[in-house]
């Protein structure tokens, strides 16, 4: 039997644990953001999701992870409070950063719920699922089947930690930032690509990631030294 209870996170039993909704089949994880500033208690004491991850230190864990509650439920749009878990990620909307330790805890929740329980570590950001048409085996937003707003982003995802070094698993993405700036990974340190080369590596089929000024700085991507001498060594700066 997987543990139902991830080892490393705050656990502290709330409305939902021992199981008083039922269980969840551990299918569909729905990431979530809380529109709020500190949402321990309602979603303790309402039973409104599994986890909660603060801005600062540990997540909350307030019930067993394939027990049931009350995060992605409509009679109108679809009940999937019996597909899986909610995660909810402290902040007011998407223009609010995550994070680092949101950003590193995410990742390593994921690869546990993968690990462990054997749900996909893979997001689906597509249209909204027709009205209580949704069966992704994975992570979807909220949005993504209630009409909602709250998620990661595909930028967010690719930047939350986990096992192995988190700059391995983004060395194959370049980010367009909103100023029209390319970054990619080279070398273990970030570089800040010519516009020339950023635009040729879109046409030739490089996955080009759009991202936010705030969200750049917020996963740590500056020009480093290891950096510029990736470009020196290809001979794209002098």
């Amino acid at each position: 039997m997987p543990n139902p209870w991830m080892p490393g996170l705050r656990h502290d039993p709330g409305l939902n644990a021992g199981y008083r909704a039922g269980r969840n089949r551990m299918w569909m994880v729905v990431d979530h953001w809380t529109a709020g500033r500190n949402s321990y208690g309602i979603c303790k004491d309402r039973g409104l999701c599994q986890i909660l991850l603060p801005k600062v230190g540990a997540p909350w864990q307030f019930s067993e992870i394939d027990a049931t509650c009350w995060h992605a439920g409509s009679a109108a749009y679809g009940d999937y409070n019996g597909h899986g878990p909610g995660l909810e990620v402290e902040r007011l909307s998407g223009d609010e950063p995550l994070t680092h330790d949101q950003r590193s805890w995410l990742g390593l929740i994921n690869a546990w719920m993968a690990a462990e329980w054997g749900v996909p570590n893979v997001h689906y950001w597509g249209p909204r699922f027709p009205w209580h048409g949704a069966n992704f085996h994975g992570h979807v937003n909220h949005a993504q089947i209630h009409p909602n707003e709250d998620g990661v982003s595909p930028v967010e995802w690719a930047s939350l930690g986990g096992p192995g070094p988190p700059d391995e698993r983004r060395r194959d993405v370049i980010y367009r930032e909103e100023n029209g700036q390319y970054w990619e990974m080279g070398l273990g340190d970030y570089v800040l690509l010519p516009d020339a080369v950023g635009i040729g590596a879109g046409l030739n089929g490089a996955t080009i990631v759009p991202i936010k000024t705030a969200e750049r700085i917020a996963m740590g991507i500056e020009a480093g030294e290891q950096g510029k001498k990736f470009l020196r060594s290809v001979g794209l700066i002098d």
